[in-house]
């Protein structure tokens, strides 16, 4: 039999039957592309670190790109992804920021204490009524953003568990490191064979390390009068609801939620708000941490290197 390929016989068959070999190579590809995103790592909600910003807060397209990236190469190896979103005070803006909430989108939020008047509310004071648990109670927490001290203390106690009482000084423990690092990570599928896994014990060392060392340097450059102190670099911002009554009269309640971003020379090369007179203004910029509760566990801390680049980068 002539098997031979021909011009005339290759010609025959582009002519006849192109259609049937654009359409193998069209699901052919279709079949790689489904195969790749079935077998590919696909980020946990806490593998994703999203910076929110929102209302007259504007983000530089400068500043936005190179804090992606340097949190990226900064957070530790279980931070697969690192994005920034903005939402506007418009009716679809805010409908988009409540949905994305719903489901527990967002690590931290960059949001104005401005008004212009003191009829309106501030995006800060507007979000913290909305984001209130429940008016009434004396001590009561946030539900949508972490109260900053007992964050703060709980980082503490987190670092404790690892290095000790003496944290700041203490040797890790590589076998607490381990079973933290297997309660999160054994079914991840970077990490399925017994060498991956030790390789993710190492890698989680690498990250309690750098957690204790990225907090060391946040308390000393940007809590350096104290934690929440107003006259360290990082202070507090109070969200003063309108509280309670008691039998002796009325009782307001403040909830430190707010860190104070405006002691940071240059933070307006990443974002700002513009005043009353259009200019880009820092004075009463701040910067709130989502509370998105337990599943968030081990992550929730990552916040404290996004810290210690803002006073790397923008306190100079």
């Amino acid at each position: 039999m002539d098997a031979r390929i021909t011009k005339q016989r290759l010609g025959n068959l582009l002519s006849y039957d192109w259609l049937k070999i654009v359409g193998i190579i069209i699901a052919a590809a279709a079949l790689i592309s489904v195969l790749f995103t079935m077998i590919r790592t696909r980020p946990k909600d806490y593998q994703e670190y999203q910076v929110f910003y929102y209302g007259d807060v504007v983000m530089t397209q400068e500043g936005s790109a190179s804090l992606k990236d340097e949190l990226q190469k900064r957070f530790s190896f279980d931070i697969l992804e690192v994005t920034s979103e903005g939402f506007t005070e418009a009716r679809m803006g805010s409908a988009a920021f409540v949905a994305r909430r719903g489901v527990l989108e967002g690590s931290v939020f960059f949001l104005s204490d401005f008004s212009a008047s003191e009829d309106e509310k501030s995006d800060f004071a507007t979000m913290c009524t909305n984001g209130l648990a429940a008016p009434g109670t004396p001590g009561e927490a946030m539900g949508m953003f972490c109260e900053l001290p007992a964050y703060f203390e709980e980082l503490e106690g987190y670092l404790v568990r690892f290095f000790g009482e003496e944290w700041r000084t203490g040797t890790l423990d590589e076998a607490e490191a381990r079973a933290c690092f297997l309660a999160r990570d054994s079914k991840d599928k970077r990490f399925k064979t017994a060498a991956q896994k030790e390789t993710g014990v190492s890698l989680e060392c690498e990250r309690l390390n750098t957690l204790r060392e990225n907090y060391l340097y946040v308390l000393e450059h940007g809590f350096e009068a104290g934690v929440g102190n107003a006259d360290s670099t990082l202070s507090f911002t109070d969200f003063v609801s309108d509280g309670y009554d008691t039998a002796e009269g009325h009782v307001d309640c403040a909830y430190p939620v707010g860190i104070d971003l405006s002691k940071l020379n240059r933070i307006t090369d990443l974002c700002y708000y513009l005043d009353a007179d259009g200019h880009q203004a820092k004075q009463k910029l701040e910067l709130l941490i989502f509370n998105n509760g337990s599943a968030f566990a081990d992550m929730r801390y990552e916040t404290v290197t996004l810290l210690r680049y803002l006073l790397e980068t923008y306190d100079a």
